[in-house]
């Protein structure tokens, strides 16, 4: 993922949405780089955190290999860095 994660960014939101759909419909294990996100809110943290949760409710690996300064500060913060793996 790159650039804005945010409400409003909404247009990047649902492309970074629909990749993640992909992921999850295609059935493999799945890494993360977050690392050229700029910008993220809660809505973007929610949306990650909602595919990582289901990718672990099918019993798919799933791991954020590498995140922004500015991701891993925002996960932090919302207290949601353990459950990514930040």
């Amino acid at each position: 993922m790159q650039g804005d994660c945010c409400i409003d960014s909404s247009e990047r939101l649902t492309q970074h949405q629909e990749l993640l759909l992909r992921a999850l419909e295609d059935g493999a294990a799945v890494e993360l780089d977050l690392t050229g996100v700029a910008r993220i809110d809660t809505a973007g943290l929610q949306l990650v955190l909602a595919f990582v949760i289901e990718m672990k409710r099918q019993n798919r690996a799933v791991v954020i290999a590498s995140a922004s300064d500015v991701v891993r500060q925002s996960a932090k913060s919302a207290g949601v860095g353990e459950l990514l793996g930040l």
